[in-house]
């Protein structure tokens, strides 16, 4: 597709392919999801403008299958962030270049990150380089290592109490 005025999304852009913008931009306040319930890759020649009402939804299949977007232009970030999980068991470093962009980045942060499909400990760092956003399969919150390790003192206090009901019953 090819526009020759800016361009503004509340609906949703979803597939593989190329899109080709003026440098005046695209704004997108709603959904924009390269593949759509398998894995693809959606370039965007042109600025994107990620608004508050934006849902930029990527999917992950395993390490060598992911969504990705690669802008030709500058990126201003915002909205939300979906990661949509179609299988994938994460390890800890598993890393995922989800968008490249040539220019550059503002906005920081988008406003929200949602992970959807994932087990629960299942913790990723999104990472906003120069040139890229990238997914990071990182180490568990120290919460989860709580609960681990309060699960194996029960596990092993309960082993103890049946170790020793049990001599307890054949001494006596």
């Amino acid at each position: 597709m090819s526009f020759s005025a800016s361009l503004s999304n509340t609906g949703t852009l979803a597939g593989s392919g190329t899109v080709v913008l003026p440098r005046s931009g695209f704004t997108n306040e709603g959904v924009i999801a390269p593949g759509v319930g398998g894995v693809g890759s959606l370039d965007i020649v042109g600025d994107l403008m990620l608004g508050s009402g934006s849902d930029l939804q990527f999917e992950l299949a395993s390490l060598g299958s992911f969504d990705t977007l690669a802008l030709d232009g500058d990126i201003t970030v915002g909205g939300e962030l979906s990661i949509w999980n179609l299988g994938y068991t994460p390890t800890i470093g598993d890393s995922f270049v989800i968008m490249t962009f040539d220019q550059s980045i503002d906005g920081l942060v988008f406003d929200n990150v949602s992970w959807n499909g994932f087990g629960a400990g299942v913790v990723f760092d999104v990472l906003y380089n120069a040139d890229n956003i990238t997914l990071v399969a990182a180490v568990p919150e120290p919460a989860e290592y709580a609960m681990m390790l309060a699960g194996l003192a029960l596990v092993g206090t309960i082993a103890r109490r049946r170790r020793a009901m049990a001599r307890g019953a054949n001494a006596g």
